[in-house]
């Protein structure tokens, strides 16, 4: 059943909407938990290779490469959630250096030839585009071309 037409009550309220889930320190912390956890615990890959003229089973250990998806997982909050934390005043500046320290890692990652170039690329929006030119004209322009127009003979 709805509230009353003209019904004020909603203005005396202090608050609206529910508190935020984090404070800024939270997310610092739960930032560097994240970071620390992805060295400790690098992902375990079986890989057969050929020792002293045999084919062995080697498992190797790469380190995982941080993304801004996997730190909101982490935290539990969806893309929109972050782009909100964003907006709330004094949370710019601390989520984009946290960013900065994710793509700065990316980068360096492939640089060092940890992870593939391609993938950070595409990550960062960083892929090779080519580039297409389209020409808009109006109706009359249309028109005269097609009239100007000679068939081959």
């Amino acid at each position: 059943m709805p509230a009353p037409k003209g019904n004020a009550f909603w203005t005396f309220r202090k608050t609206h909407g529910r508190a935020p889930k984090f404070t800024l320190e939270e997310i610092e912390r739960e930032f560097e938990v994240w970071l620390d956890r992805l060295w400790v615990n690098p992902i375990r890959v079986k890989q057969k290779s050929l020792v002293n003229g045999r084919i062995k089973t080697v498992v190797q250990e790469k380190i995982q490469m941080p993304t801004l998806e996997g730190f909101q997982a982490h935290l539990g909050m969806a893309k929109q959630t972050w782009i909100n934390y964003k907006a709330r005043e004094g949370f710019l500046d601390a989520l984009s250096s946290m960013e900065g320290v994710i793509s700065h890692t990316q980068q360096a990652m492939a640089a060092m030839g940890i992870c593939k170039e391609t993938i950070v690329m595409r990550i960062q929006g960083l892929s090779e585009k080519t580039e297409h030119k389209v020409e808009v004209s109006t109706h009359e322009e249309f028109l005269k071309k097609v009239r100007a127009y000679k068939k081959p003979e």
